[in-house]
C-alpha cells in the first residue's frame, strides 16, 4: 500500500491486478484497497485480446502481477511483480499511517462485464456499494446461522461474488484460497470445507449438481449452500431444497446484476414453492415496470428496476450506455428516506407473486422471434428443466433462413441415457403438453454438460450448432 501511494494511487485510481489464485491476489487487493485506489480483476486466463482491450478501455497504469504470468505487451503500463520482494524490502517497516480523502464516493472495485455489442463494459463499484453489501452479506451468515464460519475462495476474481471472500477476512474469519488444481476438483474443495471449519459454499447454478454429487455420495452434508449467478431451474431448486432437508441445512438463492453490488435479492430455497428470488435485500428498492416505465400489477411479467444504495456508479468511459442503463426514478419520493432517485434497468424480466416474492422470468435480450410471434427463451427453459429426465437445458434461436429463426434446445440428461431418439422424443411430447406448438423447439441437441464461461456462467456462444 505505501508503495503504490508512493507511486501516486489515490482514490479513483484503477490499478491493476492480474494473479492467479493464491495469497498474493488477496495482498493485492488488500494493499490496493488500502492505499486508497480501486481495484480493476484481470484474469490470466482470458485470452490475451480481451485483457489488452481491458487494460487499454481501463486506462490503468500500473498492474499488480506474478512474474511468471504475461500481460499483452501492446499496452504502456508499469508492472509490480507481487512474488518479488525487492520492493517490499524498501518500505517502511512499522505500518505508517495512511492518510487520505478516500470518501463512500470513491471507486472501491471495477469489473468488466460482457457486453451486447461484444465490447466488455467497465462496472465501477463504489465504496458506499460495497459497505452496504457488506451489511447484507451479514444478514445472509445470519439466516445461514453461519457467522464464524471461515470462507473458501475457489472461483475467479473476476465475478463479483468473490468480494464476499474479502469481506469475510475483515469480519475476522479465515480465508482460504483454494489452488487452481484443487478449485478444478469438486472432492478436493469438499475436502478443504471440512478442514478449516467451512459452513458455507458458494457456487453457480452450474456447479451444483456436481457438488452435490459429491456430497451425496459420501454421505457428508455439512454445508450450507449460497447460489447464484444465473436462474435456478425447478428440477434443481427441488434438488438443492432436498438436500437441505436431509442434513438439515439451508440453501440460499441469489439474485443481482454486477450494477446493484453483487446481491440485490435473495430466498431460501423451500421444496414447498416453486422457484423465486425473494425480497428486496437491505436499502433496495425494486420496480416492476413495462415499456412505458408504468407499474404493472402482480403477476404481470415486466421488467426490473432496481434502486438503492447498491447501485453502482455507472459504466467506466460509457456515458451513453450509462444513461441509457441508469435511469431517472418516476417514482421517487424525497419524503422517503427508502427512496432513491436513480435506477438501474435490469434487463431481466420478472413478476410479483401473490406471497410477495418476486418470480424470475428471463431475459429482455432473450425474447426473439419466431413465425412472427415473440417468445421468451426461459420459459421453455423452465420447463424443459422441470421435466425430471433433464438436468440442465438451455435453448436458443439460430436463423433458418427466410429472414426467420428456428429454436433449438440443448439438453443435458439426468443420467446416462440408453435411447437418444426416444429421451428427445419424450422430452418434445412434454413440451407439447405445457406449451404451443410455437414454442417447442424444431431441434435438439443431448450435450454431456453445457459450457461455462471462466465465471462459471452458461457460455451460449458455445454452444453448438445441431
Amino acid at each position: 500500500a505505501h508503495y503504490l501511494k508512493a507511486q501516486g494511487v489515490k482514490p479513483d485510481t484503477l490499478v491493476g491486478l492480474c494473479v492467479e489464485r493464491s495469497v498474493d491476489m488477496v495482498v493485492g487487493i488488500l494493499g490496493i484497497l488500502k492505499a486508497g485506489g480501486a481495484y480493476v480483476p484481470l484474469d490470466p486466463a482470458y485470452p490475451q485480446a480481451r485483457l489488452a482491450y481491458m487494460l487499454s478501455d481501463s486506462g490503468v497504469k500500473l498492474v499488480l502481477s506474478q512474474s511468471w504470468l504475461t500481460l499483452p505487451q501492446e499496452q504502456a503500463v508499469e508492472t509490480l511483480y507481487l512474488d518479488k520482494e525487492d520492493i517490499f524490502a524498501e518500505q517502511a517497516q512499522d505500518n505508517p499511517e495512511i492518510i487520505g480523502d478516500l470518501g463512500p464516493k470513491s471507486a472501491v472495485y471495477m469489473i468488466y462485464t460482457s457486453g451486447s455489442t461484444g465490447r466488455p463494459k467497465g462496472v465501477v463499484i463504489e465504496q458506499r456499494n460495497l459497505l452496504n453489501f457488506r451489511q447484507v452479506f451479514e444478514h445472509q451468515l445470519e439466516q445461514l446461522d453461519a457467522q464464524k464460519s471461515n470462507w473458501l475462495w475457489h472461483g475467479s476474481f473476476a465475478f463479483d461474488a468473490s468480494v464476499k471472500g474479502i469481506l469475510a477476512l475483515c469480519s475476522g474469519n479465515t480465508l482460504v484460497v483454494a489452488s487452481e488444481r484443487e478449485a478444478l476438483e469438486p472432492s478436493q474443495l469438499l475436502a478443504l470445507t471440512a478442514q478449516h471449519d467451512i459452513q458455507v459454499l458458494n457456487l453457480t447454478p452450474a456447479l451444483v449438481p456436481v457438488m452435490l454429487d459429491c456430497l451425496e455420495q459420501g454421505d457428508r452434508g455439512h454445508l450450507h449452500l449460497m447460489i447464484g449467478g444465473e436462474a435456478l431451474g425447478k428440477a434443481l431448486w427441488d434438488r438443492v431444497a432436498a438436500y437441505g432437508a436431509r442434513h438439515d441445512r439451508q440453501a440460499l438463492n441469489l439474485y443481482g446484476p454486477t450494477e446493484t453490488t453483487i446481491n440485490a435479492s435473495y430466498a431460501v430455497i423451500d421444496g414447498e414453492v416453486m422457484p423465486h428470488i425473494g425480497k428486496p435485500v437491505a436499502n433496495t428498492q425494486f420496480y416492476v415496470m413495462d415499456s412505458r416505465q408504468q407499474l404493472v400489477p402482480t403477476g404481470v411479467v415486466g421488467e426490473l428496476y432496481i434502486g438503492g444504495a447498491g447501485v453502482a456508479r455507472g459504466y467506466l468511459n460509457r456515458d451513453e450506455l450509462t444513461a441509457e442503463k441508469f435511469v431517472a426514478n418516476p417514482y421517487f419520493d424525497a419524503k422517503d428516506s427508502n427512496s432513491y432517485r436513480r435506477l438501474y434497468r435490469s434487463g431481466d424480466l420478472v413478476r410479483w407473486r401473490a406471497d410477495g416474492e418476486l418470480e424470475f422470468i428471463g431475459r429482455i435480450d432473450h425474447q426473439v422471434k419466431v413465425r412472427g410471434l415473440r417468445i421468451e427463451l426461459g420459459e421453455i427453459e423452465q420447463c424443459l428443466v422441470g421435466d425430471a429426465g433433464v438436468r440442465e437445458a438451455a435453448v436458443l434461436a439460430r436463423e433458418a433462413g427466410n429472414n426467420d429463426n428456428r429454436l433449438v434446445a440443448y439438453l443435458v440428461p439426468g443420467e446416462s441415457l440408453k435411447d437418444e431418439a426416444a429421451f428427445i422424443e419424450a422430452v418434445r411430447e412434454q413440451l407439447r403438453k405445457a406449451l404451443p406448438d410455437y414454442m417447442v423447439p424444431a431441434a435438439f441437441v443431448v450435450l454431456e454438460a453445457l459450457p461455462l464461461t471462466v465465471n462459471g456462467k452458461l457460455n451460449r456462444h458455445a454452444l453448438p450448432e445441431p
